[in-house]
């Protein structure tokens, strides 16, 4: 199972990550080759995120 994640924490947003429930994985957490995880696999999701994301800042701006 895999799932988007960010980075926790305060300060500037530092993009995303994939997390997979394998904990004996020697790739956790990296997503570097050969894992076939990527941010890429998420397009369509990071891509709505960040545009909900824009336009409640919109909206609390506004």
């Amino acid at each position: 199972m895999i799932r988007l994640k960010r980075p926790g924490g305060f300060g500037r947003v530092q993009g995303y990550f994939v997390q997979c429930n394998q904990t004996e994985c020697q790739y956790v957490e990296e997503n570097k080759p050969p894992c076939p995880l990527h941010a890429g696999l998420f397009a369509d999701e990071i891509k709505a995120a960040e545009e909900a994301r824009g336009a409640r800042r919109e909206e609390f701006e506004g």
